[in-house]
């Protein structure tokens, strides 16, 4: 067989293969033109006072975005006081709107102030997400921390900042990295005790795992915590972080693919012909016994 007849019996295939790789980038293409919104949701806590006559905390969860978020799923992890609500469901939460959900609280802990995290998962068109809001709480009355987090910055996998000791005596502190389980590093602590004595300082860092996006952002905090005279302190620097930008994948780059994959699979296909003539013209050549 001449090389013309084999390229004519593969025009077919290569015509298939060509129409169903085009089909499926266009398919591609317009799924993600479909689901092309942002969603950007805000988490604050309320500021009132936790007493036994305004035992609850009120979360507003508002979304900023042009698109919905759907099938809202709010954990609160709750310190300094005890609530029956694991979580909380949000059908939706449309875009330039909020929520507000009332976290009912028993068993408050000592009065001061303590870092209460929600963890809120989310659905974003045919994706899923996981992110998480810090705020602080007050339990019977607001106490002022000596404690300071300052000088926070964001460098490859890692953020790192100092927390300075503003008061008259020494302190010992945990400090807590609060951050979306889905960006959490497995092998990373997630809190250090620190000793910092008056008017002193103690640097602080925290891995993460490396995030690829176009340049979102998502939310972090750094929580320092201590017991003082039988009240309980806490400061919080709230965090927006940046994600690394990701190579794009440009239509140049699907174009010779597919003909990478195109050819490769012609290749196949004129060695299967080849070899299918070989072995039926060896056949025919072998003498009967």
């Amino acid at each position: 067989m001449q090389a013309g007849e084999l390229l004519m019996m593969s025009k077919p295939f290569i015509r298939y293969i060509l129409l169903s790789a085009l089909a499926v980038a266009v398919l591609s293409s317009m799924s993600s033109m479909s689901s092309a919104y942002t969603v950007t949701l805000i988490g604050a806590c309320s500021s009132s006072p936790i007493n036994a006559t305004h035992s609850y905390l009120l979360f507003r969860l508002n979304n900023s975005g042009n698109g919905p978020a759907q099938e809202v799923v709010i954990a609160p992890v709750i310190a300094g006081a005890q609530t029956n609500q694991s979580t909380i469901f949000l059908p939706a939460l449309n875009a330039s709107n909020y929520s507000v959900s009332k976290i009912d609280l028993h068993n408050l802990s000592v009065s001061g102030t303590y870092v209460e995290t929600f963890v809120v998962t989310y659905r974003q068109g045919t994706s899923s997400f996981v992110t998480m809001f810090p705020c602080l709480s007050y339990i019977n009355h607001y106490v002022q921390s000596n404690l300071l987090v300052t000088n926070v910055s964001q460098k490859s996998d890692k953020v790192i900042g100092t927390v300075v000791n503003y008061g008259p005596y020494a302190i010992n502190a945990s400090i807590s990295f609060l951050i979306s389980p889905l960006y959490a590093s497995q092998n990373a602590t997630s809190y250090k005790n620190v000793s910092i004595a008056p008017g002193g300082s103690s640097e602080v860092s925290f891995a993460y795992k490396p995030i690829y996006g176009n340049n979102n952002s998502f939310s972090a905090g750094i929580a320092a915590q201590y017991y003082h005279n039988g009240s309980h302190y806490a400061t919080l620097q709230i965090l927006s972080l940046k994600s690394k930008s990701a190579a794009p994948f440009s239509f140049d780059t699907l174009i010779m693919l597919i003909v990478g994959v195109i050819l490769i699979i012609a290749a196949l296909i004129v060695i299967s012909i080849v070899v299918g003539r070989r072995a039926k013209k060896s056949t025919k050549q072998q003498p009967s016994e």
